[in-house]
């Protein structure tokens, strides 16, 4: 839903630069509209490289190169918010375990 409502967006040259704006810093954290993004790229390489007559990586930062960077990125951090969530009690435990075992371990002389 978010592709095509920016798809449709960009297409509207009174809501372009609002459209730009909205794809780079709102739909770009959401993983489902990167996703879609990329598939869309890498769908239409095979119709670029015959119209120019030259080959396109895949890799490209243009075809999926940006979207690949986008879901390293945004994974990582909603693994940590995820983890924080879950384990929000859990940590304080964690550190004092830690303390712990590092005051009680034997010093080597």
């Amino acid at each position: 839903v978010m592709l095509i409502l920016a798809n449709i967006l960009v297409g509207i040259p009174s809501t372009y630069n609002s459209a730009i704006i909205i794809e780079k810093y709102l739909f770009r954290l959401l993983p489902p509209f990167v996703l879609g993004e990329g598939l869309i790229n890498l769908s239409l390489v095979a119709l670029l490289e015959e119209v120019l007559g030259e080959p396109i990586s895949p890799w490209e930062w243009e075809v999926l190169g940006r979207s690949l960077a986008y879901l390293f990125v945004t994974s990582a951090g909603y693994m940590t918010i995820v983890i924080g969530i879950d384990s929000k009690g859990e940590i304080s435990a964690f550190s004092k375990w830690l303390s712990e075992c590092l005051c009680a371990a034997p010093q080597l002389q």
